[in-house]
């Protein structure tokens, strides 16, 4: 396989989509507090029933989501979420080891009539033997007043954070009011250790202009952006709108499968690469069952023109189809178009095994053949010329035993007289 790089002339546009400004805060980290399901439930008003975590049963509907607006997986095993109100409402739950997001995805998180991928009642509310710690309260609510929530990676740092005021809608008590100060403890599986609060943080936290409405919920106004409102159609691990395209893969320019002689010839070109681990050659012979031929490495991340040359020596009589398998560093993979071609030189030795009389068909057209008849220590006994599609040979008078066959210095075939 060889690979040569060309300066790619253009450019590699990436489409950046309703990305808007809130306040003097953009929306940097790639995973965040998305949306917030605070008293969804239309049937009751009280904390209690609301509730993230509530050991009474049938409570607890509220929720909250969070989005990768990036390109890549990103992996949440021990990143922890956590908030309190000032009183023993709160509460931190760190995720389980082998918890991932992908790129554009949701992982949401909840009470157990939330309807959340993490029902928080299935985690023991004791800090240090689950992952959900509670501070010796028996529930744990977004609160309906002043509250805020954080979202910290596994090593306990924050990645995102927001908070809200209800009385006179104040972004200014964050700074002063108590309600933003507390002591959080990570679940001790996944380290310990206090977390910092909303104050500690307060530079970095977005404001929600609150407005309690039953049945609504707090949302970016497009997914991953730093704009907030109130919607009224809560959409819990669903779509709102996407604020930044990730870039394909690849850019495929060409994907080309050429008969050459037996061999076949593959190429590709690609404009653009991004996250681009590896290529697969896959081949079939029904289109429908395929086999790997070979791996090549990618680019990685790349604006230039690349071109790919690789062959498949190995051919059979026939159609034979080509496609190429693209795999990017996180396991995401995609296909090319496929391509096909046809060998239509279908040598055939009939009979064999013989007693004496084969017949050759099947030589290539329009051209000199050359077949060589060979013992199986290389010694050449025979050597037929011919420009006909087939030909005899007649072993009557050799001895009985394998023989090879060389066509035009290109195939062998083993024949047998008996």
């Amino acid at each position: 396989m060889f690979q040569s790089d060309h300066l790619f002339r253009g450019n590699a546009i990436i489409a950046l989509l309703c990305c808007f400004l809130f306040s003097a805060v953009g929306v940097k980290a790639q995973v965040v507090i998305n949306e917030i399901g605070v008293m969804p439930q239309s049937d009751g008003t009280s904390a209690q029933y609301q509730s993230m975590y509530n050991s009474t049963a049938g409570y607890g509907y509220e929720w909250i989501e969070l989005y990768n607006s990036g390109c890549t997986t990103v992996d949440l095993s021990c990143w922890s979420i956590g908030g309190m109100d000032g009183g023993l409402n709160g509460g931190v739950f760190s995720f389980p080891s082998g918890t991932t997001i992908g790129p554009h995805s949701f992982v949401t998180l909840g009470g157990p009539s939330s309807g959340a991928t993490f029902n928080l009642s299935s985690y023991m509310p004791a800090n240090g033997t689950g992952r959900l710690w509670g501070s010796g309260a028996t529930r744990w609510h977004i609160p309906n007043g002043d509250g805020w929530l954080i979202l910290y990676n596994n090593s306990a740092s924050f990645v995102d954070g927001v908070y809200w005021t209800f009385a006179g809608n104040d972004p200014a008590k964050i700074s002063s009011d108590g309600t933003f100060v507390s002591t959080m403890t990570r679940p001790t599986p996944c380290g310990g250790g206090t977390l910092s609060d909303a104050l500690t943080n307060s530079a970095s936290m977005e404001y929600v202009a609150f407005t309690t409405l039953l049945g609504s919920s707090f949302a970016r106004s497009t997914d991953g952006g730093a704009t907030w409102m109130r919607d009224a159609t809560p959409t819990l691990g669903a779509t709102n709108a996407t604020a930044i395209s990730c870039p394909l893969p690849i850019e495929l320019v060409s994907f080309e499968a050429k008969l050459l002689d037996r061999n076949v010839e593959l190429t590709w070109q690609t404009a653009s690469e991004h996250n681009n681990d590896y290529f697969v050659i896959e081949r079939s012979y029904n289109g429908v069952t395929w086999e790997m031929l070979e791996q090549i490495d990618g680019a990685g991340n790349s604006l230039n023109l690349i071109s790919y040359l690789t062959y498949d020596f190995n051919v059979n009589y026939g159609v034979s189809y080509y496609r190429l398998k693209q795999i990017d560093f996180d396991g995401k993979y995609s296909y090319s178009d496929t391509r096909s071609v046809n060998r239509t030189d279908n040598l055939m030795i009939l009979p064999n095994p013989s007693s004496g009389i084969f017949g050759v068909g099947g030589l290539p057209k329009n051209q000199e053949n050359r077949i060589g008849l060979y013992n199986l220590t290389g010694q050449q006994l025979k050597q037929y010329i011919t420009q006909e599609e087939s030909f005899q040979i007649d072993l009557s008078e050799n001895d009985a035993g394998v023989y090879v066959l060389i066509i035009n210095d290109l195939e062998a075939i083993k024949i047998i007289k008996q």
